[in-house]
């Protein structure tokens, strides 16, 4: 299916999400709120929050979520090797949004650059660890705020 300016999607769900995001066509809106979005899941994962509905369940521990994105960013808590490496510091992490996070609070932004903004880096870091990382520093850089923490994003 093709939109008015010219890009394709494979189904009508995407092609009318495209037209409320870009296109100015009506927004879904929620009932209980002002928030508006342009897809039907935003906003059902959005009306759970108001519902105080929790229906993904992490196996592992029992710990509830709103969205399934949220649990799957969850899980990663659960894993023992920390696959993100930094490329500005020795910091290692478990899950690549917490690269994220570190880059943007440690070193002043998602390129490593102060008082720039754009897009988040989209350079691999897994299993690029320097070979002296040890259990040191990664604490070191855990108590500095930068590590992962179990049980946040609920």
């Amino acid at each position: 299916m093709r939109s008015h300016c010219g890009r394709r999607f494979g189904n009508k769900l995407r092609l009318l999400e495209h037209c409320r995001a870009r296109h100015g066509h009506d927004k879904l809106q929620c009932g209980v709120c002002h928030f508006q979005t342009a897809s039907r899941l935003a906003l059902t994962n959005h009306e759970r929050r108001h519902r105080g509905e929790k229906p993904f369940v992490c196996e592992r521990c029992g710990a509830n979520f709103h969205a399934a994105y949220l649990l799957a960013q969850h899980k990663h808590s659960h894993r023992t090797d920390r696959l993100y490496t930094c490329s500005l510091c020795p910091a290692r992490f478990k899950a690549n949004n917490s690269l994220h996070m570190h880059r943007s609070n440690v070193h002043g932004g998602p390129t490593g650059k102060r008082g720039r903004g754009g897009k988040r880096g989209t350079e691999d870091t897994r299993g690029t660890g320097d070979p002296g990382v040890t259990a040191d520093t990664r604490d070191t850089a855990d108590a500095r705020g930068t590590g992962d923490t179990i049980g946040h994003g609920a």
